[in-house]
């Protein structure tokens, strides 16, 4: 299914005219018929859609939960080719782009001068304008809140054409409106982010066991200062293994290093598990196995990997979000759970469209 899915990876295409394509979201369910058509310059809406039929919504990358990027039989506006870099501030980490630009090519960009995201989600190839949009969260919410926090503002078109600049101090009815209405509102043309400075690509990281609820809110309640915090529990684990699981949290390094560009995956799946492979068994082997490798002897050298976004690997029970880590080098013991010490460098696997995994270690 997914081969002949169209899947706007970049901004490779050139073609202005509309194709009939299927259209899928990240749950990859439902696939819908739609006619594609990519837009490539900020001018090209709403006149694209004179002469089309059955509506028209503006998507990017196509990694929105649920269908809010879905229009079955409709027309779905593509921005991925309107991904230009307009400025730049770096004393203020102001970034100004077209909404198509995607969160991996703001990050090629920000992470060799010093700056980085201030709101990661799940996967780092989704568009600025989808990120407005669904104003996505990442794993450091409690901290820096969600991605619209953090936009300063934007240019709105409205499908009569009228263009709107919405800021906090012009147009805040629209500014709020758009951020989190789902493409509703207009097309979002370009977009001005505001950036956080580092002086590393590294994450100083913990992993930590626990076994139950109560564990996992004392962790919770105690983490609370920490910006990066994320659980994966093991939903497969019955009787004394029963909600068990490894609290995972970590700060940007504050040791400066090198901010050198990510090199390529060394290793990736491109392909589809088939169904079967899914089940109870090796659910619960995997689980065991990601559990268990918290736990590292002492005296093994520890690793780190290397990459430019802080990406986290969703689990195969699909309820819950991880991230794997570097080797640990100490573990020290505390309340009855094992705790991992060590540095993660962004190391992760993604679905893009179908499971594909990065084991650059």
């Amino acid at each position: 299914m997914a081969s002949s899915t169209f899947a706007p990876e970049s901004a490779s295409q050139t073609a202005t005219t509309p194709s009939s394509a299927p259209f899928e979201s990240w749950g990859r369910y439902p696939v819908y018929q739609a006619n594609v058509v990519p837009l490539h310059w900020q001018s090209d809406f709403p006149a694209v859609t004179n002469g089309l039929h059955n509506g028209s919504l503006v998507v990017g990358m196509g990694r929105s939960y649920g269908d809010s990027c879905l229009l079955k039989d409709g027309n779905l506006l593509v921005t991925t080719a309107m991904n230009r870099l307009i400025s730049f501030d770096p004393e203020t980490g102001l970034l100004t782009a077209e909404a198509g630009l995607t969160l991996a090519q703001i990050l090629d960009f920000a992470v060799p001068r010093g700056f980085f995201l201030p709101v990661t989600p799940g996967t780092k190839y989704v568009t600025l304008g989808g990120a407005i949009a669904n104003d996505i969260h990442g794993k450091n919410h409690h901290v820096a809140g969600c991605f619209g926090n953090h936009i300063v503002e934007f240019e709105l078109v409205r499908s009569d054409g009228s263009r709107r600049l919405c800021s906090r101090t012009e147009n805040l009815d629209w500014f709020a409106a758009t951020i989190g209405g789902l493409g509703l509102t207009g097309m979002i043309t370009w977009a001005t982010l505001r950036l956080r400075p580092i002086v590393s690509r590294g994450i100083d990281y913990e992993g930590i066991q626990f076994h139950g609820i109560d564990e996992f809110l004392a962790l919770t309640e105690a983490s609370k200062h920490i910006e990066y915090t994320v659980s994966w529990i093991d939903c497969a684990s019955t009787g004394k293994n029963f909600m068990r699981g490894v609290f995972m949290q970590g700060d940007h390094s504050q040791v400066p290093a090198e901010l050198k560009p990510s090199p390529e995956p060394k290793l990736v799946f491109p392909f589809e598990a088939p169904g079967f492979c899914l089940n109870h068994t090796t659910v619960s082997a995997f689980n065991t196995v990601f559990f268990h490798k918290q736990m590292k002897p002492a005296s093994r050298r520890c690793r780190t990997t290397s990459r430019s976004s802080i990406r986290w690997t969703r689990c195969c029970t699909g309820t819950a979000c991880t991230a794997r880590a570097a080797c640990c080098s100490s573990s020290t013991r505390s309340r009855g759970s094992r705790r991992v010490r060590g540095r993660l460098l962004f190391c992760a696997r993604w679905r893009s469209p179908g499971w594909r995994a990065s084991w650059p270690c």
